[in-house]
């Protein structure tokens, strides 16, 4: 259930142009403008970029709305979905600037309401850097199922998180992406200021910025002038993916236009509000995990090193809405793109308009070249084979199989199409499509076969090989039946379904999980079932182990 999702892998897909750090011409332009021809006749995307804190490029492509046939342009109403993060962040700056609270005050003290928790005490650092383990309350709601298209502010999310007992790591311990940090950072908001994080920031934020058309979704009776609705493909039609109904924000939920988005960028340089020149900077301070390590993640935005540029960048999604925002702070250089396409989202545009721009300090590349070279490494067929295998990790529940296919090594997780392995050193190898940040390297534990997968900048995370198992339909038989959960208080019916282990919540089926090892079922994205067993053999209970969510416990009936 990781949402995150934060697309910064495509931070390396493309080439850069030009002889000095930043380069804008009309050749550049002309670049931009082709990246966003296919949205001619569909739904598309506007694009801003800014240099120091002048404007030189703002432009739409594409419609806003596909029934009347409204094109988009600067001033048309986008949502940014999780974008919005390192906005909250700076609301909750400016009450640090006031003396209002402390960025190592522990949430309790400010939401009297919320447990306290066996693993630590999380404070609102924690939530900065999605350290906390605060479990994600957008897959509670899934977990619970309920859709996201019902009526959710911030109290229900007070409600449903104030009610979660358990951390899904210790805080501090490690980066954990959970929506529930930055919806906590805006209840904190709330609490301290007494108004909502919408007026809260229309009075600290947009006004003094002149962002008169940004906002965060609180009222979903607001009439939005120049609003791009939202749009996605369904079974080869395009569908209306519009979210009137939720209003929980403060993670997400962010309008905004390309126009009001230079106002803000431009702030990057100006830091017009907070006060001090320094003030916005605070955004870019990295996070420092238990261990003195330093994280990959400030706030709300992420760092990644893009050509010898530290490069910051945060992708949002909601619906049909995708944006991305790119900030390079050693060249003042910001670009942002928000759409309404999510087949052709904005995020990767966004992504080859800041590298346009910015010159490769590393290396030398050839001018207009279209693809990142990767040094090729060579090794035998018997040497890779050596690395083909299934791999699991308990810690966060992923299972990957690495295989063999005409001489080269693929990755496969189940979910998104195969990918190749290209060798990049000694036991180590990058995927080569998808999320081509990802790097794998083997090695052993304990005697056992390791995969090391690291995401990035990101600590690499340990997956040891197992067998799978192929169980039978009575060995299946044996998980189905009713089990209670207290903290979701839900009643889950498993149910076997083509050889997979299906969990109903009444008549809705809410996920399914595949037989990975005996007592364990296994699904892409959502986590594991780990199943207890009495002392005369019969099952007692299940666990859900997810990243999103930690350990739940359902009992059964």
């Amino acid at each position: 259930m990781n949402l995150n999702f934060i697309y910064l892998s495509l931070l390396i897909l493309l080439p850069i142009i030009g002889n000095t750090q930043v380069e804008f011409n009309s050749k550049i332009e002309q670049k931009m403008d082709s990246l966003f021809l296919e949205y001619q006749g569909e739904a598309g995307a506007a694009a801003v970029v800014v240099h120091k804190g002048k404007v030189l490029y703002q432009k739409g492509f594409g419609l806003a709305n596909l029934e009347n046939n409204i094109p988009i342009t600067p001033q048309t109403v986008f949502e940014t979905g999780a974008v919005a993060m390192h906005v909250t962040a700076t609301a909750i700056l400016l009450l640090e600037n006031e003396g209002k609270l402390s960025l190592d005050d522990p949430i309790q003290k400010h939401l009297t309401t919320f447990p306290k928790y066996k693993k630590g005490e999380v404070t609102i650092r924690h939530c900065f850097h999605h350290s906390s383990g605060l479990r994600d309350y957008l897959d509670l709601i899934k977990m619970t199922g309920r859709s996201q298209h019902m009526t959710f502010d911030n109290k229900a999310a007070h409600e449903l998180l104030q009610k979660q007992k358990e951390l899904t790591i210790v805080p501090g311990s490690d980066y954990r992406y959970s929506h529930s940090n930055y919806l906590v950072l805006a209840l904190i908001v709330e609490q301290i200021s007494g108004q909502s994080i919408a007026d809260f920031a229309k009075e600290k934020i947009f006004t003094p910025l002149g962002m008169n058309n940004t906002f965060y979704y609180q009222d979903r009776e607001k009439v939005i002038k120049n609003r791009a609705l939202l749009y996605a493909k369904e079974n080869e039609e395009i569908k209306l993916k519009q979210n009137y109904y939720f209003t929980a924000c403060g993670d997400g939920r962010l309008y905004s236009t390309a126009e009001d988005m230079a106002k803000w960028m431009a702030n990057f340089s100006s830091s017009k509000i907070g006060g001090d020149k320094k003030f916005m900077e605070k955004l870019f301070t990295r996070g420092i995990l238990n261990n003195g390590e330093e994280m990959s993640y400030a706030l709300g935005l992420e760092y990644a090193d893009v050509n010898g540029h530290n490069v910051l960048g945060h992708s949002g999604w909601f619906g049909g809405a995708t944006a991305m925002i790119l900030h390079t702070p050693e060249e003042e250089l910001s670009v942002i793109a928000m759409g309404n396409n999510k087949d052709k989202g904005a995020i990767g545009k966004a992504v080859r308009m800041n590298r346009m721009m910015l010159i490769d300090k590393t290396t030398a590349v050839k001018k207009d070249k279209t693809e990142t070279t990767i040094s090729k490494v060579k090794m035998s067929k018997k040497v890779k084979n050596k690395f083909c295998g299934s791999y699991f990790s308990y810690a966060i529940g992923y299972a990957r199989k690495i295989y063999m296919k005409e001489g080269d090594l693929f990755f496969h997780d189940g979910e998104h199409e195969d990918a190749l392995l290209q060798p990049i050193g000694k036991n180590e190898f990058r995927k080569m499509s998808g999320n081509n940040r990802i790097t794998v390297k083997f090695g052993e534990e304990n005697n056992e076969k390791a995969m090391y997968l690291r995401y990035g900048q990101r600590p690499p995370m340990t997956l040891l090989e197992f067998q799978p198992v192929n169980l039978t339909a009575e060995e299946l038989n044996r998980f189905t039946g009713k089990y209670h959960s207290e903290e979701l208080d839900v009643i889950y019916d498993l149910k076997i379904e083509d050889k997979k282990l299906s969990v109903f919540l009444g008549e809705k089926q809410i996920v399914q999980y595949d037989p990975l090892m005996e007592d364990l079922f296994n699904s892409a994205h959502d986590g594991y079932l780990q199943f207890e067993k009495n002392k005369n053999g019969t099952i007692r209970k299940f666990t859900i182990n997810d990243y999103s969510l930690g350990r739940m416990s359902f009992f059964k009936k």
